[in-house]
């Protein structure tokens, strides 16, 4: 199932201990991947957040594959720019949580 996350609460999740970036994969239009070294999009996501006004511009959407609270590593995917057929360039950033219900606070909060 596919959930909705602002760009803010995806860097507070990023930032939180709850999380570990497994891998980032940047695909261009004609579906090319290019795998992102998590400390480039770190840095990248913290430019964003001081960019002001277009921090709201960018949504994201994150996918549980698994919604019990008794699994206590998950992976989960945040994917932005791909429900959005007008742009070619999208994100997907696989995370191991660690801890889910912390994760799941962050991002419903």
């Amino acid at each position: 199932m596919k959930y909705i996350a602002t760009t803010e609460k995806v860097w507070e999740l990023l930032k939180s201990n709850t999380t570990e970036i497994t891998k980032v994969i940047a695909t261009d239009g004609d579906y090319k991947e290019t795998v992102i070294e998590k400390n480039i999009f770190m840095e990248n996501m913290e430019f964003l957040m001081e960019s002001g006004c277009l921090v709201n511009c960018i949504g994201w959407h994150y996918d549980r594959p698994y919604s019990c609270k008794d699994v206590p590593e998950q992976e989960w995917v945040l994917t932005t720019g791909k429900m959005n057929c007008e742009i070619e360039n999208f994100l997907t950033v696989h995370l191991k949580v660690i801890n889910v219900s912390a994760a799941e606070k962050i991002l419903e909060d």
